[in-house]
């Protein structure tokens, strides 16, 4: 399977049966580097590893956040992004992971 694509100004973000993924950054990432560790962001996820997932909007920014293997993660979007409608399809891609595996 192919995917979803949802496009984003920080890079297009697909989203497939088992994981989601942004192939590559796009766009003016200094500010977001410059407030959080590289550590703490994250561009691709396996189901298998996601145990939660959440939403935080902001001015300027919309965050995913993903709790992967304990550890939580962001996944930063613009504002200006339909990220809701990318969580939508995440959490129910998810429950149909969790429910064939």
């Amino acid at each position: 399977m192919n995917g979803k694509i949802f496009e984003s100004e920080l890079g297009d973000v697909t989203l497939r049966s088992d994981k989601i993924k942004r192939k590559q950054r796009r766009g003016d990432w200094s500010k977001i580097k410059s407030e959080f560790a590289e550590s703490k962001l994250v561009d691709h996820a396996d189901f298998r590893e996601i145990t939660d997932t959440g939403l935080s909007k902001g001015s300027y920014y919309t965050v995913l956040k993903l709790k992967i293997n304990g550890e939580r993660k962001q996944m930063f979007f613009k504002a200006s992004d339909n990220v809701e409608k990318l969580l939508n399809r995440l959490e129910y891609l998810l429950k149909v992971y969790q429910e064939n595996h």
